[in-house]
């Protein structure tokens, strides 16, 4: 009888709604592939009896992943930095001299709509649903002017699940931002050269190089380099290569088919709002804004975490203080 059944389940059509699970990624899988990246690059990166490791980690996550843990990143990122302290104990006998090469550590979650995001050299990482992809980096900054601040990502490695990692790759950080539609995490904490494995680091959510006078700060990817600046001005323009240099109230992006200016963003003090107007092709936050002419300035309400898309090419965020 057991085997007349099975033999008519045979012509029993399959439900076409039947989907395949697919794993949900946890806390303790995020713990343990940053830590497994991390003890990678310590064995990669240093040399004689300097350790050298990263100090920057930027996690691209599965949207849904990132829905889903979200609110456990302040959690679960003090026992990711206890257990590099654990690492860097371990490591210091071959190793003894583990002065960081930051003096923070940096961390930002970035959610992915796409699966496949193409990095640089004709190579592509993939973002599964249940694990993490993370670009790590020494990070060292770059004063430009006062209020102007530069990242510079060197030794980037890329560590995706069931993958070797890929080190000194050139990643366009300009494409990741901009894949980055729904959301993303950004929190730092201060090295600890005591090692301290028994109590929880506490974590700073605020943009690190932000100048005290500062009423916003716009950040933009290019080149692997990050360009912050502070605006400490109620008025400031977003000029090219061609714009006047050295003046707080100007923003300088060095990429040609900017105008001067392109962008003006003005804060109303009496009200405590920002607006923006533009003179060439500019999206916010995927709406394309009416090109004001000289002199007669139309002027847009800009609000927090918005994104500012120049000509196509740029992607400036935006974020109050």
């Amino acid at each position: 009888m057991n085997i007349f059944r099975k033999f008519l389940d045979l012509f029993i059509p399959k439900n076409s709604n039947t989907k395949t699970s697919e794993p949900e990624l946890s806390n303790k899988v995020l713990l343990a592939e940053l830590v497994e990246h991390f003890k990678d690059q310590v064995e990669k990166l240093s040399v004689g009896e300097k350790m050298l490791y990263p100090m920057s980690f930027n996690i691209l996550l599965h949207h849904e992943d990132y829905d889903s843990v979200k609110q456990s990143f302040p959690f679960v990122l003090p026992e990711v930095v206890k257990m590099f302290y654990k690492v860097i104990k371990q490591m210091a006998n071959k190793y003894p001299d583990y002065e960081p090469a930051a003096k923070d550590w940096v961390f930002q979650f970035s959610s992915c709509q796409m699966k496949d995001v193409n990095v640089a050299d004709g190579r592509t990482v993939v973002v599964n649903k249940g694990h993490i992809t993370t670009i790590a980096s020494l990070m060292s900054v770059d004063l430009r002017q006062n209020n102007v601040s530069v990242a510079s990502n060197t030794r980037i490695s890329i560590k995706i699940q069931d993958s070797n990692v890929m080190n000194n790759v050139n990643v366009n950080w300009d494409a990741i931002s901009r894949i980055d539609i729904i959301g993303e995490n950004y929190f730092r904490c201060k090295f600890d050269h005591s090692l301290n494995t028994k109590s929880a680091p506490s974590l700073d959510t605020t943009e690190p190089m932000t100048d005290s006078r500062s009423l916003a700060v716009l950040t933009y990817a290019k080149d692997g380099k990050t360009y912050t600046y502070n605006m400490i001005d109620n008025l400031i323009e977003i000029c090219g290569p061609q714009g006047a240099a050295g003046i707080s109230s100007v923003f300088i992006i060095e990429q040609n088919g900017i105008l001067n200016p392109h962008v003006q963003i003005r804060y109303l003090p009496e009200s405590r709002k920002f607006q923006i107007a533009v003179y060439g092709k500019t999206r916010l936050s995927g709406r394309e804004l009416e090109i004001s002419q000289k002199g007669m300035a139309k002027w847009f309400p800009l609000s927090n975490n918005s994104k500012i898309f120049i000509n196509d090419e740029v992607s400036v965020k935006f974020d109050v203080r």
